[in-house]
């Protein structure tokens, strides 16, 4: 029988593994990870520039990354938007953005065009407008992005919602991510709302402690006019984030005051309060 310990990890298995980690970093600290990843492997025929920059166009597709655009307002870096690995949507303008996948940064306007019908494009501007203000009075400033997109082929509308809270030198990051997929093909009768909320938080002082949770949710509203419809959406997407994250803050108040206070003893096995004068104690002092 052969001895696995003396089994060597192939290039692809040490790729894969690079891979895993960074995928798995938490938002704002993929640049630290793939330095340390590049000294682990030390092999540039490994993982190399155009490993990192493949591996950096998932993560931040996956991360819904957000950047300020050449006119100045911000857009995600999102499979909802992209054209190709380094060209996405900007809905807003209309503009094909290329993207810079290391320095996360959209970096000039492709020639290449996406055609939307100016019916749904008005929609889409609608819904735009009121996430907007949604964003502004319940995410902190300047932390979170709402980006809404609209399928040409079909009546799908997507909004996407980032928001970034990150402080390195406190030892804690945060990441909050959602999508909606709204259905408008059959909207006399129903209109189908699709969620998704990701969530990714991170406290590494004296310690590695990471939050992953996740939450679907389908909910059927009501037709309207464009207007109302638009209003409807925006509200159901308050109530379901709002939900969540009133639930979040629940257990975890639940934990604190309960679940934790319950798993401690009140007194030792003695039933004896501690006697914190030390010369009560037998510690070979004298």
């Amino acid at each position: 029988m052969s001895d696995d310990s003396d089994e060597q990890t192939t290039d692809e298995q040490k790729l894969q593994i690079a891979t895993y980690f960074i995928m798995s970093t938490p938002v704002g600290e993929v640049d630290f990870v793939v330095q340390d990843t590049s000294k682990l492997v030390a092999d540039k025929s490994i993982f190399g520039e155009e490993q990192i920059t493949r591996i950096l166009q998932d993560y931040n597709v996956e991360h819904t990354t957000v950047a300020a655009t050449p006119t100045g307002h911000k857009c995600s870096v999102s499979s909802y938007g992209m054209v190709s690995p380094n060209e996405f949507l900007d809905p807003k303008s209309g503009d094909v953005l290329t993207f810079d996948h290391t320095r996360r940064e959209f970096t000039g306007v492709s020639e290449k065009k996406v055609s939307v019908p100016s019916e749904k494009n008005a929609m889409r501007a609608l819904i735009q407008t009121k996430i907007d203000d949604y964003i502004a009075d319940k995410y902190k400033p300047k932390k979170a992005c709402a980006t809404v997109y609209v399928d040409p082929l079909t009546d799908n509308y997507t909004v996407v919602v980032a928001g970034v809270n990150t402080k390195i030198s406190a030892y804690w990051t945060g990441g909050w991510y959602s999508n909606f997929v709204v259905d408008l093909s059959n909207r006399s009768s129903k209109i189908e709302l699709k969620a998704n909320i990701k969530l990714h938080v991170h406290y590494f002082e004296d310690g590695n402690v990471q939050l992953h949770s996740a939450r679907k949710k389908d909910v059927i509203l009501k037709d309207g006019d464009d207007d109302d419809v638009a209003s409807k959406i925006v509200k159901a997407i308050d109530a379901i984030e709002s939900e969540y994250y009133n639930g979040m803050l629940h257990m975890y108040v639940d934990l604190h005051k309960k679940t934790f206070k319950s798993m401690r003893r009140f007194l030792p096995i003695s039933k004896q309060p501690m006697e914190w004068n030390i010369h009560a104690h037998g510690v070979g002092l004298k």
